[in-house]
């Protein structure tokens, strides 16, 4: 991760706040930190015990390969919103993952230097309700504005290099799940490692987890991303 350009850029662009920034100037300070840690695209393996179970559940005559081959790919490209492709399944299964890529996105990590990389395309989408600062962090209350009015998450941004670290989400007023973000110690690139979920449900609190890894620099088309 380049904390030294993210650093300059802070300095000569005025972002380094004395007080809580408003919702523009903290999307600029996010977006870039993302945008200049993140390579102009990439693929990565992706593995879990959410992705475990959900392949376990696919029929056999639907794999072309034996089960412990099948494999989940990562693609991600500036400007595009990332996918989720699986590997050596029929064509009907190949997407399945989708599902879980509005949540990733959610969290910032992959959509601020995606789709969401100017803050009119973001706000088309999301909504900062408040920040707050708490210590070393921001405390960022957002909303998805395709979700219920109640629906809200709350972001922790690391107030040093301003990348996600963290998230909780809400539901009319109750907290639903925690999410806890790892990136790999790179000197150049801040790539998402895993990202640790729990539920909060103290009757059967539920812990789960996914995986980013043998990430691979490389020229994808934009053919792959419709």
């Amino acid at each position: 991760m380049n904390i030294r350009v993210s650093f300059l850029y802070l300095l000569l662009s005025g972002a380094a706040f004395t007080a809580p920034p408003d919702a523009a100037e903290l999307y600029r300070a996010v977006q870039y930190a993302y945008a200049s840690t993140t390579p102009a695209s990439y693929t990565a393996d992706v593995s879990g015990d959410i992705i475990d179970k959900q392949i376990g559940t696919i029929p056999q005559n639907q794999l072309t390969v034996s089960r412990d081959r099948v494999k989940l790919t990562f693609y991600f490209k500036q400007g595009f919103a990332p996918k989720m492709i699986l590997n050596n399944v029929t064509p009907f299964y190949e997407g399945m993952f989708s599902i879980f890529l509005p949540h990733l996105k959610f969290l910032g990590c992959f959509s601020l230097a995606g789709e969401y990389n100017s803050y009119a395309k973001f706000s088309t989408r999301y909504s900062i309700v408040d920040i707050r600062e708490k210590g070393g962090m921001y405390s960022v209350k957002v909303r998805d504005l395709k979700e219920d009015a109640s629906a809200y998450g709350v972001l922790a941004i690391d107030k040093t290099n301003y990348l996600v670290t963290g998230g909780e989400f809400f539901y009319d007023g109750k907290l639903l799940k925690r999410a806890a973000i790892t990136y790999s110690n790179d000197s150049r690139y801040a790539f998402v490692s895993r990202i640790d979920f729990s539920d909060n449900d103290a009757k059967r609190p539920v812990a789960s987890f996914i995986a980013f890894s043998g990430q691979v620099i490389t020229k994808l088309s934009d053919e792959v991303f419709k």
